[in-house]
């Protein structure tokens, strides 16, 4: 150990080299016992992914140093051997905490102030501390590629614009890819948070009102509780009531937040929050803090936490019409199943299919396979489930080319509608072309068949209420009423191959058919005979 000069003072300058061996900071210490670690609370205080909070001991005493670990996670080590309890450290040793690597050097000041024993007096330098390009994760894995630098530097300012272009990049491709809204949220959330070395992170995004944030992912030290303790609401509603982001160095003396009861309960130092817009539209807020630093965030920092939560709203917006828009498909694909695509149009599709029962009239056609029981003996069942593939096709496409609603099927029996989800004038015509339509078409479809196919169908026009029948996991459009019943009843009297309809939808019908007077007739479930009318084909 060299003899110290007179009227100087021996001192500890602690190095944190970078990966090319070149000074990223430089912390001044006097003599006496150092806590290393990143809490403001050390005499030294690194702030790296890797570093505990309170991580070592450096022992400067009695002329020689020392250090000691504090059961820090990613350990302590000279020379790249784990230290375990006091151990002393020799000059030109390599000193490493987690992933930092460090170098202590004794040396000489004046002794114009000495520092009393214990004292330190942080130095800060940004030296010449340069960031090879390197992809996304390498950056996130290895933290003594992004030193953080406290007071007035940032590691996003010591950034070239060029690699702050390429990281963006990277976080849109990221954002980019496939993956499920939970998945996007989480890694929205971590991005921010490892891109800042932040200690907590939260996304809160607008659901159903425009002015309540809901928490979609909140990280916090480590844990991934979407407690309201998970970011300060004091912050977050600056944010939300100024529409732009915040940067708040020291989060007790900001006079912003009054200290707030969560800045209080969370401990927090010093935070950011940045605001997500689709358009001019508010989605929500991403925030990161920091629990023990204070002044850790500059403008730099804000303004990259900006991009960030710019690309994530793309993503966002984006992966939600994306959602909207398969939901839509898939509903779409469900109501042409029973509706005409004309009809299809006029639903509002965005907010689901939900239709408020409505009281209005309908024609509704009932067409039945003749003789089916027969049929279902002399066919096996695979057969005859084939012979219904065949003529099921036929008939629905008669009933969507004249605009009419396919209610249901029952075995081997159709209902159709006309007048319900919409109402036309002409929908008793309607419904009669398309009973003539299927006549005919089954006719010219029967020699393709294992078996003989006729069907018989009735019509009938009456008050019917219209509406969404089922559950919330199962609904079917129906129209309920007296007249698709009759419907039923009537075409039970027709015979093979026959058209029946009644005097009702007869009266609405104003095209010239080639009719035949049935009479009346007694129908099961009504006191008062129904006059029948045969349509020649």
């Amino acid at each position: 150990m060299p003899a110290v000069a007179p009227g100087a003072t021996e001192r500890l300058e602690l190095e944190v080299l970078g990966q090319n061996g070149a000074v990223a900071r430089s912390v001044t210490l006097g003599r006496g016992v150092h806590t290393l670690g990143r809490g403001d609370d050390n005499s030294a205080t690194l702030l790296y992914a890797s570093i505990s909070r309170q991580h070592a001991l450096l022992y400067f005493e009695d002329d020689a140093l020392a250090v000691e670990d504090l059961d820090s996670k990613n350990g302590t080590f000279i020379d790249d051997q784990r230290v375990h309890g006091r151990t002393r450290l020799e000059q030109g040793q390599t000193l490493r905490l987690g992933d930092v690597r460090l170098r202590v050097r004794r040396v000489q000041h004046d002794a114009v102030a000495p520092l009393p024993v214990g004292a330190h007096e942080p130095v800060l330098t940004s030296g010449n501390f340069e960031l090879a390009p390197a992809p996304l994760e390498t950056w996130f894995g290895d933290t003594t590629r992004a030193p953080r630098l406290t007071g007035q530097h940032s590691i996003v300012a010591a950034r070239s614009a060029e690699e702050k272009l390429r990281v963006l990049l990277s976080v849109a491709e990221s954002f980019g890819k496939a993956m499920q809204r939970a998945t996007l949220h989480e890694r929205v959330v971590d991005l921010a948070v490892q891109l800042l070395e932040a200690d907590r992170g939260a996304l809160l995004l607008t659901v159903d009102a425009p002015d309540v944030l809901v928490p979609a992912f909140v990280r916090s030290d480590g844990d991934t509780r979407a407690s309201e303790l998970g970011w300060s609401r004091a912050v977050v509603g600056w944010v939300q009531t100024h529409q732009r982001g915040g940067l708040f160095a020291d989060m007790l003396l900001d006079q912003r937040l009054h200290a707030s009861e969560s800045t209080i309960l969370r401990r927090a130092a010093a935070a950011l929050a940045a605001p997500l817009f689709a358009g001019d539209r508010f989605m929500g807020v991403l925030y990161v803090d920091h629990r023990t630093a204070r002044g850790v965030y500059t403008e730099a920092d804000l303004e990259m936490l900006c991009a960030i939560a710019n690309q994530a709203a793309v993503a966002i917006d984006r992966m939600a019409l994306r959602e909207r828009v398969e939901s839509e498909a898939v509903l779409r694909n469900g109501l042409m199943r029973f509706f005409p695509p004309n009809a299809i149009g006029r639903f509002d599709t965005r907010a689901g299919f939900s239709l408020e029962p409505k009281d209005t009239t309908v024609t509704a056609l009932f067409a039945d396979i003749s003789g089916y029981t027969d049929l279902s003996e002399r066919l096996a069942p695979r057969a005859l489930v084939a012979l219904l593939n065949r003529y099921f096709p036929v008939v629905s496409e008669i009933v969507f080319r004249h605009d009419g609603t396919l209610e249901k099927y029952i075995g081997d029996a159709l209902l159709a509608v006309w007048g319900a989800p919409f109402t036309r004038p002409d929908d008793a015509q309607r419904a009669l072309s398309a009973a003539i339509e299927m006549q005919r078409a089954v006719q010219a479809l029967a020699p393709t068949l294992p078996a003989t196919l006729q069907i018989h169908i009735g019509v009938h026009t009456g008050p019917v209420c219209a509406a969404n029948i089922g559950s919330e996991r199962y609904l079917q459009f129906a129209t309920i009423g007296d007249a698709t019943n009759l419907a039923s009843r009537v075409c039970g009297l027709a015979q093979a191959g026959e058209i029946l309809m009644t005097e009702d939808t007869r009266a609405q019908v104003k095209a010239d058919l080639s009719l035949e007077d049935r009479g009346t007739t007694l129908v099961k479930g009504r006191t008062q005979p129904v006059r029948l009318w045969r349509v020649h084909t």
